[in-house]
């Protein structure tokens, strides 16, 4: 049987318009320290650090995908201990769950059990020497074949291989960390649009033409050739820009238009939001000093600190609808919030 069709992006512009906001939001984003800018929060704070626990963060990091959490995992659970006792890590998981926040994107590991298997399998990956063979066969491949290497050994190419919960989504951001911090030669040249249904939807949105192949027959070969072509259009503006940014942006700016819920800063803002709430406040409340404020204001503009201005300390959902709204896109960088006007 035919799977659905996925939605199309109900949209009151033409494709012309969406391509210029599109470049101007990843332009804001960047601006910022966007996207992932936790990914860049975690980096900081793990500089330094052996080999072997590089790569152990960045699982621990990719498993809530949370500053917060992760932080707490690796400072009671560096590498050496998780090695050595891995029934205590469990246990330890279980113990202190209300402290744990998951981040939406991480909904199968949303149980003390299912985190404390996911943390394990990709323990048990490490321990069979993966991201060693890699490093050291990294250098004799090319730079698809190294990516894909990287990529297929944690997610697995079928069922039971791979790091647990493992998907798509996630395994793209583990090795954009590896690529950053841990010598990985992995750097993503597609959009991976198999089985990425809001990238997808965005492309429909920046491509109309293109929309039954999109939506309706699901054409990864489609997708990832209007990839490149969008991705050859953003270059032409901002010639930095790679693939990693481009597949990130497509979510984020259709959840701007769409779900108006998305704007420059709104990652490093959900940050402060978590830092401030009560998950924050279990770690505090058992004598655990977090590092993220410092690295914060270490890796990202001031102008987005709300703990900086002292003008927000969470989430600011006015900014959602700027972009559908007003027809541009938020920036801290040009505006002054709460009050919207120009810098």
């Amino acid at each position: 049987m035919a799977s659905r069709a996925w939605a199309s992006v109900p949209s009151d512009h033409p494709a012309e318009w969406h391509h210029e906001k599109f470049v101007e939001f990843i332009t804001y984003k960047q601006a910022v320290g966007e996207p992932s800018p936790h990914m860049t929060i975690a980096g900081h704070m793990s500089q330094g650090e052996p080999l072997a626990e590089l790569y152990w963060r960045a699982g621990v990091y990719a498993a809530p995908y949370s500053v917060l959490t992760s932080e707490a995992i690796w400072r009671e659970w560096p590498w050496p201990r998780a090695k050595a006792d891995p029934d205590g890590l469990v246990a330890w998981v279980a113990k202190h769950w209300q402290g744990f926040h998951v981040r939406t994107e991480r909904r199968m590991v949303r149980t003390p059990e299912s985190m404390a298997k996911c943390l394990l399998s990709y323990r048990d990956w490490m321990l069979a020497g993966h991201y060693e063979r890699l490093l050291f066969w990294q250098s004799m491949a090319n730079d698809h074949e190294a990516y894909d290497a990287w990529y297929w050994s944690l997610r697995g190419k079928r069922a039971g291989e791979g790091v647990h919960n493992f998907g798509r989504y996630i395994t793209i951001r583990v090795v954009e960390f590896m690529r950053r911090y841990a010598g990985a030669k992995a750097e993503l040249y597609d959009i991976r649009s198999i089985g990425g249904e809001s990238p997808v939807r965005c492309l429909s949105l920046l491509y109309p033409e293109w929309e039954r192949q999109l939506l309706v027959d699901k054409d990864a070969k489609v997708a990832d050739l209007l990839g490149e072509d969008l991705l050859e259009r953003v270059q032409t503006h901002l010639p930095l820009v790679g693939h990693y940014v481009l597949a990130a942006m497509l979510c984020e700016y259709r959840e701007a238009y769409e779900d108006h819920h998305q704007y420059p800063a709104r990652t490093i803002d959900q940050e402060l939001d978590y830092l401030n709430g009560p998950k924050g406040q279990y770690w505090a409340e058992r004598g655990y000093h977090t590092e993220i404020w410092e690295a914060r204001k270490a890796v990202i503009p001031h102008a987005a600190l709300g703990e900086v201005t002292g003008k927000w300390s969470g989430l600011r959902h006015d900014l959602s609808r700027w972009l559908r709204d007003k027809g541009t896109n938020w920036t801290d960088t040009l505006y002054t919030y709460p009050e919207g006007t120009p810098r």
